[in-house]
């Protein structure tokens, strides 16, 4: 038996045309397949399955996701007879989390070919995220080397207590520091002098 939510999704005007049929009738043979070896798995063990996230290929329309839960159907003796089926459509779910890593990988590649210096730091000063521009600033070669880390890592320690009361005077007051003048000198001790702007992350 089936619901008519699930009936509907099948393409069903009624559920009980579903009675008789399985998942090769509906889904293609891969995803048949996987589903027949689940349902097999959990009358065998006796171990449910719950909450799995799955990719739903049918033959006559575009993919789904689903999340299914699936538990062993037993008789008043105890004896295992089927299996009982919980699935709940996450398709939109599924759908968002790829438009916002799409969103997310441009905004990266936008961020990463900026030339101007870009990073993010926590509320105890640590960077939780650079770009390309400020990786060579730092003398560095990859994010992980400064993730997590601070000013004091990178400049000389009057320098570095510079930004930092910059970055506490930002978070303490809410308002944005514009083009504020700092001294910056490069990895081989050139002088270089920035403008940097500075805004609370909220």
């Amino acid at each position: 038996r089936v619901s008519s939510r699930l009936a509907d999704k099948f393409g069903l005007a009624d559920p009980t045309a579903a009675i008789g049929k399985t998942d090769a009738d509906f889904f293609t043979p891969e995803h048949a397949e996987q589903a027949r070896a689940d349902e097999q798995a959990v009358m065998q063990t006796g171990v449910p399955i719950l909450d799995k996230v799955e990719k739903e290929t049918w033959s006559e329309h575009d993919d789904t996701w689903c999340s299914t839960t699936k538990l062993p159907l037993r008789d008043i003796n105890g004896d295992t007879i089927g299996t009982f089926g919980i699935s709940r459509d996450i398709t939109e779910h599924k759908r968002a989390e790829a438009n916002l890593a799409r969103e997310r990988d441009l905004l990266k590649t936008i961020i990463d070919n900026i030339p101007d210096l870009i990073f993010i730091k926590d509320r105890a000063g640590r960077f939780v995220a650079v770009n390309n521009a400020m990786l060579r600033v730092l003398n560095v070669k990859t994010t992980e080397e400064v993730i997590g880390k601070t000013d004091f890592d990178f400049s000389p320690p009057e320098l570095a207590a510079n930004y930092v009361a910059d970055d506490q005077l930002v978070m303490r007051s809410g308002e944005p520091l514009i083009d504020h003048e700092e001294f910056a000198p490069d990895p081989d001790g050139n002088e270089v002098w920035l403008l940097t702007t500075k805004v609370p992350l909220r």
